[in-house]
């Protein structure tokens, strides 16, 4: 189970930095890449989370 949390951790960071990557994109005129660019973070914070706490 800490393992599970652990590897988590990591998934939020980097998940973390791409946001922040994103943002930066969006305030650089480039809108739909600062967008698809989130929107793919978010999925990538979210499968391993419903994975983690709904699938055994």
């Amino acid at each position: 189970m800490i393992v599970n949390i652990i590897s988590y951790l990591a998934v939020i960071w980097i998940s973390i930095y791409s946001i922040s990557f994103g943002v930066w994109t969006w305030k650089n005129n480039n809108k739909f890449g600062g967008m698809m660019i989130m929107l793919i973070s978010l999925i990538s914070l979210a499968l391993p989370g419903y994975f983690l706490f709904f699938v055994q």
